[in-house]
């Protein structure tokens, strides 16, 4: 639902500087159907973009591909073999990054993917157990 955000966020500034060169400049009216048309498409193209230009940061949340090397406790696992984390460093496709899963468990990840229109980026895990912390939630 972010790039969705993004896409409104882009649409909304790109038709602001349409009416604003549209109203400063002597242009026909053809020129600003023009001017929103480009508008139009720079707000396409930026939410599709975005994720190439930032990568996976760190605090990004993804979605964790176990490979069938560990079951996922919870109904989940019958249906899935993946689950969710936090990621603790930046990353591009292909680099290892460190992920914090859900149980605690830290692990080292390779990333796959960024996100989707509706999906977090997804991350492979390459790497054994590195250390395990407790979370208490007040």
């Amino acid at each position: 639902m972010a790039r969705a955000g993004l896409f409104v966020k882009a649409l909304t500034i790109c038709v602001a500087l349409a009416l604003i060169a549209y109203a400063v400049s002597p242009w026909p009216i053809d020129a600003f159907f023009k001017l929103l048309a480009l508008a139009f498409g720079v707000s396409v193209l930026t939410p599709l973009a975005y994720p190439l230009l930032r990568g996976v940061r760190k605090g990004d949340e993804v979605a964790v591909d176990f490979g069938g090397a560990q079951a996922l406790p919870g109904l989940l696992s019958v249906f899935f073999r993946t689950g969710s984390g936090v990621a603790m460093e930046r990353g591009r496709v292909g680099q290892k990054i460190m992920v914090a899963l859900d149980d605690g468990s830290m692990r080292s990840c390779v990333v796959v993917s960024y996100p989707g229109f509706f999906s977090p980026a997804k991350v492979r895990v390459t790497g054994k157990l590195e250390k395990t912390a407790e979370i208490t939630v007040i």
